[in-house]
């Protein structure tokens, strides 16, 4: 056991060992993002281990807010509310009392002037994405206890959740997880990166979710059971690192990572990581093969980082269509045609095969979409200005007093309010993605697909899935 350090000091330590492992998404030793790097995590590091230390004597909402207001000295952004939440509680648990018998009681004390002191380290720290509660929020003064305002919020929030039923993914779950790797005779950072996907697997990202939408939080959870499946091998956690880190990085499973740092308090405070820890860096990074050396994201590497395309735009990639459109709400132009040309890119990370995809797959899928419109009138089926209906064996389109009427067989309805060069290439984006999905391909990091009217004409969508 650890317990001759103080719980300040082993937060402190907990959360520098958090930042130095090289956990997929993450800001690390060898990756940072464009507002918060990795010196700003150490700094917020050694900032809350005073205000820790008094949390058992001062109350776990004013140890969170002078945490808070500790790191906003050394550091400009939020680099660390979600573990300082996580943390509060733990540290103020009696150090002669395990942890599983202490944090309920501390739980079980909190009131609602905890409350207000976190609301207001919440509105200090102003997290990314947190949007507005019905009730309780956090923009309004409180009128329950902590536990009970994070109660509230646990349905959507895993740190929140950690509250209300008791830390169950932290001692429950990601304290056991350490442990086995630590017993199978995994290294610490290779330990601390499995349980980190583990974790990521196992449940959606709140992060994710706030900014995104829980459906990517649930792609970033898929993502890292595969990891998992393929037996966390440098390839495997590269191609979940590199999914992560795409869309400007509002993938980052942060609160995963607050999560883990959780896990490493408690593992240090029980002694499941002994301090002081072995001589020389293979107790730190175990075998070089088991992960790689450096994110792929990394600005600083022996290799130079890659990311990688493929793009089809194949003669056999044109469909020859008759249109109109409608414009300035009460303009229709007249019926012309286009020889439209499809180009499709696909970002992604390199298969076994050394693949993104297969090009012969991709091309064919494209082209038996291509083939859907190819000599057809195309009209639009949710267009707010022109009525589309089937009359007998005809389409009839009507717009004012105007009206066309086609042989059904010979148009084609789609769900687009405009036939323009910009919503076909999202229509046939989005039925590519449903196409590559049914074949069991796992999401690009994003696809491009440009549709040309004329020479130099062309209009581009990109999807990120």
């Amino acid at each position: 056991m650890n317990r001759d350090l103080s719980p300040g000091k082993l937060a402190h330590i907990a959360c520098v060992m958090e930042v130095q492992a090289r956990k997929p998404g993450n800001v690390h030793r060898f990756a940072d993002f464009d507002d918060l790097d990795h010196l700003d995590f150490l700094l917020a590091a050694a900032a809350v281990a005073e205000p820790l230390d008094r949390a058992a004597s001062v109350g776990v909402g004013r140890a969170v807010l002078e945490a808070v207001e500790a790191t906003r000295r050394v550091v400009a952004t939020n680099a660390n509310l979600g573990i300082i939440l996580l943390l509060a509680p733990m540290a103020a648990a009696p150090m002669d009392v395990e942890l599983a018998a202490g944090l309920p009681r501390v739980l079980d004390a909190l009131t609602v002037d905890d409350a207000r002191h976190v609301y207001r380290a919440i509105r200090l720290a102003n997290p990314g994405g947190l949007g507005r509660a019905d009730a309780q929020d956090v923009a309004d003064e409180p009128t329950v206890t902590l536990r009970q305002a994070m109660a509230l919020a646990a349905d959507r929030d895993l740190i929140a959740r950690q509250y209300a039923d008791g830390f169950p993914l932290v001692l429950g779950e990601g304290l056991p997880i350490l442990r086995r790797h630590l017993n199978a005779g995994r290294a610490l950072e290779p330990a601390i990166v499995a349980t980190h996907v583990e974790l990521l697997a196992n449940h959606p990202d709140s992060l994710i979710a706030r900014k995104l939408g829980l459906e990517v939080a649930r792609e970033a959870s898929r993502r890292a059971r595969r990891a998992l499946d393929a037996g966390l091998t440098p390839a495997a956690l590269a191609a979940l690192d590199a999914w992560l880190r795409a869309d400007g990085r509002r993938r980052n499973p942060g609160t995963t990572a607050d999560l883990v740092a959780a896990v490493l308090f408690a593992a240090l405070r029980e002694g499941a990581i002994p301090l002081p820890r072995p001589v020389g860096p293979a107790a730190w990074t175990g075998e070089p093969s088991w992960i790689p050396a450096r994110s792929p994201s990394s600005k600083d590497q022996a290799m130079p980082a890659a990311s990688y395309k493929v793009r089809v735009a194949k003669d056999e990639l044109v469909f020859s269509s008759g249109h109109f459109i409608t414009f300035d709400g009460d303009t229709c132009e007249r019926i012309h045609g286009h020889n439209y040309r499809v180009a499709v890119e696909v970002d992604g990370p390199l298969d076994e095969n050394g693949y993104v995809v297969d090009f012969i797959a991709l091309r064919d899928m494209t082209r038996a979409l291509v083939l859907e419109l190819d000599h057809r009138m195309l009209l639009p089926g949710e267009s707010p200005l022109i009525r589309v209906a089937a009359e007998g064996p005809n389409t009839v389109a009507r717009f004012g007093d105007r009206f066309w009427s086609f042989p059904s067989d010979e148009c084609v309805v789609l769900p687009v309010p405009n036939t323009t060069a910009e919503l076909l290439a999202r229509l046939l984006g989005e039925r590519l993605l449903s196409a590559m999905k049914a074949r069991g391909w796992p999401d690009p990091d994003a696809l491009r697909v440009e549709v040309e009217e004329c020479f130099g004409q062309s209009a581009e969508v990109r999807l990120i899935p």
